[in-house]
């Protein structure tokens, strides 16, 4: 019983870090960039492919989680955002239309 509340407020803290940015349950998932010129091999490899819904010059492929296995989508980036391999970024694996959102760098303070 213990090891159950414990799991819970666990699982509880972590989305509603979550949650406060990015809601998990309207499609938003914690991704890392793994190519900002994605070949033919990732492309086939993606859960999520926006290049159909979202007709744009510059894509990126990405690593994120869905059920606990590694997934792979291939996002728009918009013009005036840039980002790098290794990056942690936000994307929405529901709304393609949705822009990817690069995650703060850590503080340097203290």
């Amino acid at each position: 019983m213990r090891t159950a509340m414990l799991m819970a407020w666990m699982l509880s803290g972590c989305a509603a870090v979550y949650d406060s940015v990015y809601n998990y349950e309207e499609g938003w998932r914690d991704a890392v960039v793994e190519s900002v010129a994605p070949d033919a091999a990732q492309l086939a490899q993606a859960s999520v492919d926006c290049r159909r819904i979202v007709p744009q010059g510059r894509y990126v492929y990405v690593r994120y989680e869905s059920a606990l296995r590694p997934r792979h989508a291939v996002v728009a980036v918009p013009e005036n955002v840039e980002v790098q391999v290794g990056q942690r970024v936000y994307i929405n694996i529901r709304d393609c239309s949705q822009a990817i959102v690069p995650e703060a760098p850590p503080s340097r303070d203290g």
